[in-house]
């Protein structure tokens, strides 16, 4: 709670003079200087952008000022001895990737010492009684802080007990640091309970920090102190692992030197928090897309209507220095577009102050009695210790006996006094926000969970600062900062303890290279490459799995925010693609597959034996434990493949609940198109360079760096390098026009000058060459010098062999965005990328652009040590033997494949979070095999389909990815997201370990470089044998790549039924598009028998008549309850379970928009009776004289039809299919051709699909990323 002391006087000469002595504001690094004393994040994350000052740099500096300063002010109670290691990382991690980070990596921040931190140092509230306590984890709002790579400077001092222990004892006053110092005013009130966090800010001892505010504790202190205090609205910001005094009135907010940085603070610690799920689950719905930063507009008063309350907060009858600088505030306002609404009253306000009165006290008391004593059970160890000074409040708590009559009527008084107070002045007067002086107010917020921001707004005569205070109704906080960074931008006022005014320049975080790009002689795309372009990048050494994951994983942290098409990525995968990458230099047994290095995802519901979950989209299976890898996964494994994560899916692959839109799952949430075109992509997805441009020169630089990011190959990527590449290179065009005469005058020049031989092009064109410019140089010399012309040219060319490998290595642009497994492993083998980089980059992509898109559930953590150690294969191996082709290539993993690591699988459902899988799926297993990375996991629709597996290939947030579908789960996406995907015969790919859903149905499959990857996961497996066993006789002698062939269409015989799969309800442009692609399959060679029907097909896509729902409901709750029962630990154990979990945790699984109808269904059934017998017979029947009749009467190799419309045909049968890019809508919603075969007929397949996408080469990347 907030406290106040008496009246300050001046601080005095001689600590001004100690103070001015101690401080050391300016840093020389690397040749330059940088003012650290004052600077903001923006400033301080530029200047480790232009290598001016590192982390480790940063932290020696506050270290230093704590050090000297500290004795005085008394305003940090701990420091952190990892703290300059955790910069050091921090400092590697940024030399490793010059990609976007999040605006707090690098920066230390001070904690509130009731915060707790899962390290060395201690949480104690600021009393010894918690010295040597041991807390279970790390508080919520620290384990934000770490996740967007904060350095954890220490512990603040705060009024011990929030100044609850006893009313004698002043603010800011605890037994472990002893009295604070106000550092304006030596005598003056520092003010509490978040005391230190404000003093240390203040003074230049830390550059941000959280407090925490049940009343008060964050606005009085950030007002007394002249900083910035956001308190944010209750629940906005998690308590859990914060010492507590009240659920209703504690918040956690930041203290900062800007509003500018109270926002980046305040964006890193938002969100749901399970252990506090109730109030950050009702909060939740505040948090804007795209964060809080966007709000800091200098015209942010514009338009706002705000309500001034003067009494009691500011009695007009005294007219003193504060009131007068008020008016002059307000005029401001006016001036700057606001409505000022003046002398407002609160009802009831004098009721509202007085704690007793407003029943404050009398449910404190209790409140604080039940959650401290709840606090301190879960704390792992924690040593008694006596009380040496008054306590009389901690005994009056203890008094109290839990929430009683008097307690309800207590908080029931303050709900009406705020909705009738402060609620009710804001609707009716229609304000944005309340105005006021001070801090006096912030009880009035308090009571009802209500937002408040105080900013620096002047000094007293005596040089004591003081505040202005802007408050809002629950949820409004995107308001009161626009309204203070507009005020603060305005006033400029210090908040420098020595009276300094220091103007800060607002600068620009400039991105000069793209995340898309990886050095590279010739600029091979990732995006869209191939599995064999990848391979042939490695093997020519322009391209590791490393650089290839990093592209994927840049690739997912960029787009997955918007196509949340991946839903957890594999922490393994840099790792993984490292691993891959030694494999591939040291040519170990199994780095010579088509997979080895190459990056998959896979989707959720296939089971990984490592750190990613496999949750089928839900949340029930989070933290299971497969037992080991899906089938698939093993195969993957094996191939060398590298599980960059898990992808989203339909939740329990849309099993859940018939009303769960299709793509959705409670770990992904609604996975959205990639094609759609978003307004204002590149300001949403980089809040550095929204609306900050101040002159038309900055905007110039800003938007021709944005051009030339875009560029797909391009000798310089910023302003920066076009002079310089003008300056260096002014002579390129008169080098250009001397080599076309030398080629066509070269024996008159010899001739003429009587030469014994002609070197043309000189060493001027070596920087030319440098930046992947190919010229030639040419020796010519006269009849008969042959002799010494070779030895000229031989003796260059051999000499050159190792200049150019240097500039393969160093200099050369690899886009890895598009790039196939093909090009990947040609980069490998140049030594053109890393499987490291290209792990680093996809998780780049997820962390910009999953938050969007949604389509990774959970990244690998262990992703980047599996690619390093994929680098240090290949490396170790290059030169001996083959190498996998998925080897060092990171690969996601839909969320019901389970992977044995630090990867949930879930299936998209919060019911198998946590749960345990006993190993890797087997196609978890064949991937790592492969050395192919877990990138992670992609979302699903929860407990179905696998729609971020295809999300995040098309969006270039993996290489690769394994789906499964039981009727339409790969098709279906793979179609509407212009990508290639993949359904095998039934039993070609091993289930093992993946959540199930049908054993007669389900089968998993391939999005993109298909081919190499079903190479690498079909085959034999014990845990999945009979299927497996079934279906191994299909599997071709060296693989299936061997049908990649052009000519692949040439006399086969395709199959058209036209009703009802080429149905485009009068679209014309469809129509004609897939009429246009019959033509192509004609002229291509193919035999077209059509306008043939399949019998029963209307039977036949009514599950509901077909017998379909009858078994796949009866077969989900055995299969799915025979998973559960493996894994080593699950919060579920039973289909009966899940449903009950999802009951429990309603809100975060939408049961009250979606239902769980289905799974109510399936739950009621009683394992294969008579019914699902008949069933099962029926189907069988349907499709003997349906499909497998037509096939064979028409003597066909496949059926063709406009997009997935005939999965359930496939489905129902177990046959093959694979779906290709074929049209796109006349709004950009891409389609496939769906091909389908009879059981074992993927060679044909193949054939037909590979060359009808040589033939079309529609795919395309999505538009709008």
């Amino acid at each position: 709670m907030a406290t106040k002391n008496e009246p300050p006087c001046l601080l005095s000469l001689p600590l001004i003079i100690l103070l001015l002595l101690l401080s050391g504001p300016v840093l020389k690094t690397y040749g330059h200087f940088f003012e650290i004393e004052e600077a903001t994040i923006k400033d301080v994350q530029r200047a480790f952008t232009e290598k001016k000052l590192t982390s480790r740099q940063l932290v020696d500096y506050y270290l230093s000022r704590i050090e000297s300063l500290n004795p005085v002010l008394r305003g940090v109670i701990e420091v952190n001895p990892d703290a300059l290691h955790q910069a050091e990382r921090a400092d590697v991690e940024r030399e490793r990737n010059n990609g976007s980070r999040p605006s707090l990596h690098g920066i230390p921040v001070l904690l509130k010492d009731s915060i707790a931190t899962k390290d060395k140092l201690n949480t104690t509230g600021g009393s010894y009684a918690l010295l040597g306590a041991v807390v279970p984890r790390d508080a919520g709002v620290v384990e934000r802080l770490r996740n967007a790579g904060a350095v954890i400077l220490g512990k603040a001092s705060m009024s011990e007990w929030y100044h609850f222990r006893s009313s004698s004892i002043p603010s800011g006053w605890c037994a472990r640091s002893g009295q604070v110092l106000n550092p304006y005013v030596k005598e003056g009130d520092p003010c509490g309970s978040s005391s230190g966090s404000a003093i240390s800010v203040a003074a230049n001892m830390a550059m941000v920090s959280l407090g925490t505010e049940t009343d008060g504790s964050l606005i009085c202190p950030g007002d007394h102190n002249s900083v910035v205090a956001i308190k944010p609205t209750v629940g906005l910001t998690s308590r859990a692992g914060v010492i507590p005094m009240s659920p209703r009135q504690d918040t956690i907010g930041p203290l900062c030197r800007t509003v500018s940085d109270a926002a980046y603070v305040l964006d890193s610690i938002v969100g749901f928090d399970p252990r506090d799920s109730d109030a950050t689950k009702a909060a939740a719905k505040f948090i804007p897309t795209g964060g809080y930063t966007q709000f800091l507009k200098k015209d942010g008063l514009k338009g706002k209507r705000l309500g001034v309350v003067k009494n009691p907060f500011l009695p007009l009858s005294n007219i003193s220095s504060q009131s007068l600088t008020f008016e002059t505030h307000l005029q401001v306002l006016r001036e700057k577009g606001a409505t000022i609404l003046d002398n407002l009253e609160i009802q009831n306000i004098d009721v509202i102050l007085n704690p007793l009165l407003c029943g404050e006290a009398l449910a404190l008391m209790a409140e604080f009695k039940i959650t401290l004593n709840k606090y301190l059970k879960e704390l792992i160890n924690s040593p008694e210790r006596t009380e040496e000074f008054g306590q009389d409040i901690l005994i009056a708590a203890d008094s109290t006996n839990g929430i009683g009559d008097e307690e309800r009527q207590a908080i029931e008084t303050m709900e009406e006094l705020s909705k009738d107070g402060f609620e009710k002045l804001m609707l009716e007067n229609e304000l944005d926000a309340m105005v006021t002086l001070g801090s006096d107010a912030s009880t009035v917020l308090a009571i009802g969970g209500f937002p408040a921001i105080t900013v620096p707004a002047g000094y007293d005569s005596n040089g004591m600062p003081f505040g202005i205070f802007f408050g809002g109704l629950k949820g409004t906080e995107p308001t009161l900062i626009e309204i203070a960074y507009s005020f603060e931008q305005i006033v400029k006022l210090s908040c420098d303890v020595f009276g300094k005014s220091y103007d800060l320049a607002h600068v620009y975080i400039l991105q000069v290279f793209s995340n898309s790009y990886i050095n590279t002689s010739n600029a091979l795309s990732i995006k869209e490459a191939t599995v064999e372009e990848l391979q042939t990048a490695f093997k020519q050494n322009q391209l590791t799995s490393r650089q290839l994951t990093e592209f994927y994983l840049n690739e997912i942290r960029r787009l997955n925010p918007i196509l949340k098409g991946v839903i957890e990525v594999n922490p393994d995968a840099l790792y993984l693609a490292e691993k891959s990458d030694r494999e591939r230099k040291a040519k170990t047994h199994g780095s010579c597959s088509r997979l080895h290095g190459i990056p998959i995802l896979l989707k959720d519901n296939i089971g990984t034996k490592d750190k990613l979950n496999t949750s089928a989209g839900s949340f029930a299976l989070v933290g299971s434990v497969v037992a080991k890898d899906a089938g698939v996964v093993k195969r993957l494994r094996e191939a060398g493949a590298i599980v960059i994560g898990k992808a989203s899916l339909s939740e329990w692959t849309t099993f859940r609940s018939l009303n769960a839109p299709n793509g959705w799952s409670a770990r992904g949430a609604i996975l959205v198109d990639n094609n759609l075109e978003i307004a204002n992509v590149n300001t949403i997805l980089n809040f550095s360079l929204s609306g900050e441009a101040t002159a038309i020169l900055a905007e110039f630089k800003i938007s021709l760096n944005d051009y030339l990011k875009e560029l797909v190959t391009s000798p310089v990527r910023s302003l920066a390098e076009v002079i310089a590449f003008n300056q260096k290179f002014s002579d390129v065009v008169s080098i250009r026009n001397l080599e076309n005469l030398t080629k066509n005058g070269f024996v008159k020049l010899m001739i003429e000058n009587k030469l014994d031989a002609l070197v043309s092009a000189g060493p001027s064109v070596a920087p030319v060459l440098a930046i992947g410019v190919p010229i030639g140089i040419c020796f010519g010399g006269l009849k008969g010098s042959e002799p010494i012309l070779l030895e000229i040219a031989y003796g260059f060319e051999q000499a050159t062999k190792r200049f150019f490998s240097q500039i393969d290595k160093c200099d050369a642009v690899f886009p890895i965005k598009e790039a196939t497994i093909k090009d990947i492993h040609s980069a490998f083998n140049q030594n053109q990328l890393t499987s490291k980089q290209l792990v680093e980059f996809y998780l780049e992509q997820i962390k910009s652009l999953n938050p969007i898109l949604k389509g990774v559930i959970e990244v690998n953590p262990d992703a980047i040590h599996e690619a390093i150690k994929a680098d240090e294969e290949r490396k170790a191996k290059k030169g001996t033997v083959w190498m996998s082709k998925l080897h060092g290539i990171p690969f996601l993993l839909k969320d019901n494949i389970a992977t044995k690591d630090k990867l949930n699988t879930t299936a998209g459902s919060l019911a198998l979070l946590r749960s345990v899988v006993p190993r890797d799926a087997a196609v978890a297993k064949k991937l790592r095999e492969a050395g192919a990375i877990i990138l992670g996991k992609a979302s699903m629709t929860e407990w179905a389909a696998f729609r971020g597996s295809a999300i995040s290939v098309a969006a270039n947030l993996a290489t690769a990815t394994l789906g499964t579908e039981t009727d339409g789960s790969i098709l279906c996406p793979s179609s509407f997201n212009s990508v290639v995907g993949i359904k095998p015969t039934v039993g070609l790919t091993s289930r093992a370990g993946v959540i199930p859903i049908s054993p007669r149905q389900d089968t998993v499959g391939t999005v993109s470089d298909a081919v190499y990857v079903l190479d690498a996961i079909v085959g034999y497996d014990s845990r999945d044998a009979e299927a497996t066993k079934k279906a191994s006789k299909y599997i071709p002698h060296n693989g299936y790549a061997q049908f990649l062939k052009s000519d692949g269409l040439k006399g086969k015989r395709l199959g058209i039924v036209r009703n009802p799969f080429y149905n485009f309800d009068d679209d014309k442009l469809l129509t004609s598009a897939f009429e246009h692609h019959l033509q192509t399959l004609r002229r291509a060679g193919a035999i077209l028998v059509d306008n043939l029907e399949i019998s029963h097909i209307e039977t036949i896509l009514d599950s509901s008549v077909s017998g379909e729902d009858t078994a796949l409901n009866a077969e989900f709750k055995m299969s799915l309850n025979a998973y559960l029962k493996e894994l080593v630990a699950s919060p579920v154990q039973s289909l009966a379970d899940v449903i009950a979990f999802n009951k429990k945790f309603s809100d975060e699984e939408k049961i009250k928009e979606f239902g769980q109808d289905t799974f109510l269904v399936a739950e009621a059934t009683n394992g294969i009776g008579k019914a699902e017998k008949k069933a099962v017979k029926n189907l069988s029947k349907l499709s003997k004289n349906g499909f497998v009749k037509l096939m064979k009467t028409n003597k066909l190799h496949a059926l063709v039809a406009g997009g997935p419309s005939i999965s359930t045909v496939l489905a129902i049968g177990g046959f093959p299919g694979i779906s290709v890019p074929a049209v796109y809508t006349n709004t950009g919603v891409p389609i496939g051709m769906s091909f389908g075969g009879l059981k074992g007929s993927e060679p044909s397949l193949i054939e037909i699909a590979y060359a009808f996408e040589q033939e079309t080469k529609i795919r395309k990347p999505p538009t709008f990323l």
